[in-house]
């Protein structure tokens, strides 16, 4: 009669165990190796592409306004309101904010002249528009031979990206100060480039002022009017110029 060894027993029972402890340890790693190369991405990118698709419209509840005469079209808020005047030779087109202290001033076939006064040009803030010929630049200008008491004005209006440097060929651009001994070379702009008009679009402090007359005592004053709600306001319907479909 044949007997069995205990000792061989016991030695294939643990090796039974052993096989069965690395099979669950493969099986757990592969789980996990397979989590990580398996992660879902597609709420992610989905997440992604909403949220550039859903960047905000500045202007989604501004209306839109292309007058007759000209070639460009502006956004204004409903509560603004639209006016057009005819005087001898020209016309214009007014939009004045439910105030009546500020308006954005359109002239499609303006005339430009200069008082031919010395002046330092303080550049504030250049923007570009949906045109890219044209962009958006704020100044505040201090008049060193004062006309009829009037120190500093500031200004925001539309000019041409071509004219965007100094006298001294300086770019223009935020923080620049020049000497000008002319009006500064703003206000007009000739869109399109074959008009045979200068036009001109900028913003008065007062509707029944005319252009350049922003008038301050000190720098500071004309800066504080510069960042005041319905100016930035204003700045915005000029930002939102685009061409004539």
């Amino acid at each position: 009669m044949k007997y069995k060894s205990n000792q061989q027993v016991g030695f294939t029972g643990v090796e039974t165990l052993i096989v069965i402890v690395i099979a669950i340890f493969v099986g757990i790693a592969g789980y996990f190796v397979y989590k990580n190369y398996h992660k879902p991405i597609t709420v992610k990118q989905s997440a992604s592409v909403a949220s550039v698709n859903s960047k905000p419209n500045p202007y989604a509840d501004w209306k839109t306004y292309c007058p007759s005469l000209g070639s460009l079209c502006v956004d204004y808020p409903m509560s603004w309101i639209i006016s057009q005047a005819t005087s001898p030779g020209v016309q214009s087109i007014s939009i004045t904010s439910p105030s009546k202290d500020t308006a954005v001033v359109y002239y499609p076939e303006g005339s430009i002249s200069g008082s031919g006064s010395k002046a330092m040009v303080n550049i504030v803030a250049v923007g570009q528009t949906a045109v890219t010929s044209l962009e958006v630049v704020s100044e505040i200008t201090h008049w060193l031979n004062p006309i009829n008491g009037v120190a500093y004005t500031a200004g925001v209006f539309l000019e041409p990206s071509a004219n965007n440097t100094t006298p001294n060929n300086q770019p223009i651009a935020p923080g620049v100060s020049y000497t000008s001994n002319d009006e500064p070379n703003t206000y007009g702009f000739e869109y399109p480039a074959s008009s045979q008009y200068t036009d001109e679009l900028y913003i008065v402090d007062n509707p029944s002022k005319n252009i350049g007359v922003n008038s301050f005592t000190t720098t500071q004053d004309a800066q504080l009017w510069l960042n005041s709600p319905e100016v930035k306001t204003a700045t915005r319907i000029i930002d939102s110029v685009k061409a004539k479909a």
